[in-house]
């Protein structure tokens, strides 16, 4: 997880000129699209969490 951040951050100082505009357009999708990722890691983290308490009841009971 460490290695991509660190890998920008280098483009960013060695190739500031041809590094910044891709890193801008990076950004603005990642902006626009963070809500729906929160939203379907939520989902589904409900869903595991729900799906798991079906099958400890059916097997406890």
């Amino acid at each position: 997880m460490l290695l991509p951040a660190v890998l920008a951050a280098a483009a960013r100082i060695a190739w500031h000129e041809r590094a910044e505009p891709v890193l801008r357009r990076v950004d603005a999708w990642l902006t626009r699209n963070s809500a729906k990722a929160v939203g379907w890691t939520v989902g589904g983290i409900g869903v595991s969490v729900a799906v798991n308490a079906v099958i400890n009841l059916l097997i406890v009971a």
